[in-house]
């Protein structure tokens, strides 16, 4: 009977096990509770992240901007007078087949040459440049030797020359500011030249042939040699104040035993309102193709003066 009221007794306590185990079960876990509860704490740092403007997508404004003050490249159109120096000369080409010279030294100076320039705005940075001169060179002579000139009828050694050489440029730049630096009195501009050239130069001779009668007859000769090359170059120029600025160019480009352009000046220039002084000097060097019966090359040089209009007063 004893038997009988244990057994009883673990039955009726069989029943609470599962209750009493899940109680002891949960009662260990409950301490990793505030540790997942540390996340939901973590609102100090997102108090901090205001402090921190943090914006990818914006740049901040650029320190220096490029000033647009006495630059020399508002709208304008510009005289230029041009006291050229140097020589012109006429030269035997490659295809020159008769055996007979075509070397001729132009006689006399070259005139003063006469020019313009026009600009015009492209956008902030560039500007389009067009620019034209022209200079002719004439005197007399006497033939060095036999020549032959153009095609035409030979000229005997001794024979008395007249001769006219017109020697006109045109050229179209694009200019385009790649670089500046600033300073206290304005900005100093590196500039990249694009350029198209073309150049042509228009010779006449007047060869005076002795007759046996001891009279003259003039045997005319003429010929025109020319350019159309694009050029490559640098500028550099700098803004000294709303009056003062100064400028520099060079290009040029030229392929063996073709054509040859090499241009270069400098000058300085004087502002008021909408008028401009400049004073600069500037070279000029050419040669046409020598695949031809005869070409021309030259180099004229020396100072010039232009006086310059622009269309808004800056």
């Amino acid at each position: 009977m004893k038997v009988t009221l244990r057994f009883a007794w673990l039955l009726l306590c069989l029943p609470a096990m599962p209750l009493f185990l899940c109680a002891q079960a949960q009662t260990p876990a409950t301490p990793t509770t505030p540790a997942t509860g540390n996340p939901p704490a973590t609102p100090a740092p997102s108090a901090t992240t205001p402090a921190t403007p943090a914006t990818p997508g914006a740049l901040p404004p650029p320190r220096n901007v490029l000033n647009d003050t006495n630059t020399g490249t508002g709208l304008s159109i510009e005289g230029i007078y041009w006291l050229t120096r140097g020589n012109m000369l006429l030269r035997t080409g490659d295809y020159n087949n008769s055996g007979v010279s075509s070397d001729l030294d132009y006689p006399g100076k070259l005139d003063h040459a006469l020019g313009a320039t026009v600009i015009v705005p492209a956008s902030k940075n560039g500007s389009v440049r067009f620019t034209y001169f022209q200079t002719s060179m004439t005197g007399s002579t006497v033939a060095p030797q036999n020549l032959i000139l153009f095609g035409g009828t030979e000229a005997s050694v001794g024979d008395p020359l007249a001769s006219q050489a017109q020697l006109a440029n045109y050229k179209l730049s694009y200019d385009y500011v790649t670089y500046y630096w600033k300073h206290k009195g304005g900005d100093v501009r590196l500039k990249t030249l694009y350029e198209m050239q073309y150049t042509s130069i228009n010779t006449t001779v007047e060869d005076f042939q002795l007759q046996t009668n001891g009279t003259y007859v003039v045997n005319p000769l003429s010929g025109t040699t020319s350019i159309i090359l694009p050029t490559f170059g640098l500028g550099l120029d700098g803004t000294v104040s709303k009056y003062f600025r100064w400028e520099t160019r060079a290009s040029g480009f030229g392929l063996p035993h073709r054509s040859k352009i090499g241009d270069g000046e400098a000058d300085v220039a004087v502002r008021w309102g909408h008028v401009e002084l400049i004073a600069g000097a500037r070279a000029y060097y050419f040669r046409t193709s020598r695949r031809s019966a005869q070409f021309n090359t030259g180099a004229p040089f020396g100072p010039y003066v232009g006086l310059r209009l622009y269309w808004k007063k800056k």
